[in-house]
C-alpha cells in the first residue's frame, strides 16, 4: 500500500473514532451545516472542554481537512444509507445522492477558487 492510501486510511479510522467517541458530549466538538430551502447555509460548531488537548487538536483538524475529501463523503454515504433504512427516506435519499453525484462530475475538473479571482488587479 502506497503511502497515500496509508494516509487516507488513517484519516479514516481517526475520522471513524470521532464520530464514534462514547464519551459525554461535553468531551466532543461537532460541526453542523443546515441549509433552508432557499439555499442559505448556517454553520455552527460545539467545542469540547478538551480543546486544547493536543490529541483533540489533531482530532479537530483532521475532521476539518477531510470535509471536503473522499475519507469523509464515505462516512456520509454510511450515514445517509443507515437513515434512509432507519427513516423509510430511500427515494428522498437516492435523490439526493444523484444531485450530489452531478454536482461532483460537473465541479470536478474547476477549482473552488479560480485563480482569476485571486490575481485580479
Amino acid at each position: 500500500m502506497d503511502s497515500t492510501n496509508e494516509k487516507q486510511n488513517k484519516n479514516l479510522e481517526i475520522i471513524k473514532s470521532i464520530l464514534n467517541i462514547e464519551e459525554s458530549a461535553q468531551d466532543k466538538f461537532s460541526i453542523q451545516f443546515t441549509v433552508n430551502e432557499l439555499g442559505v447555509v448556517d454553520v455552527s460548531m460545539d467545542w469540547p472542554d478538551t480543546a486544547e488537548n493536543q490529541g483533540m487538536v489533531d482530532a479537530i483538524s483532521t475532521l476539518l481537512f477531510s470535509i471536503d475529501k473522499n475519507q469523509i463523503q464515505e462516512l456520509i454515504m454510511q450515514g445517509l444509507s443507515e437513515s434512509s433504512q432507519e427513516a423509510n427516506l430511500s427515494a428522498l435519499i437516492n435523490k439526493v445522492i444523484s444531485r450530489w453525484a452531478e454536482y461532483e462530475s460537473s465541479h470536478k475538473a474547476q477549482p473552488c477558487v479560480k485563480p482569476k479571482d485571486v490575481l485580479r488587479k
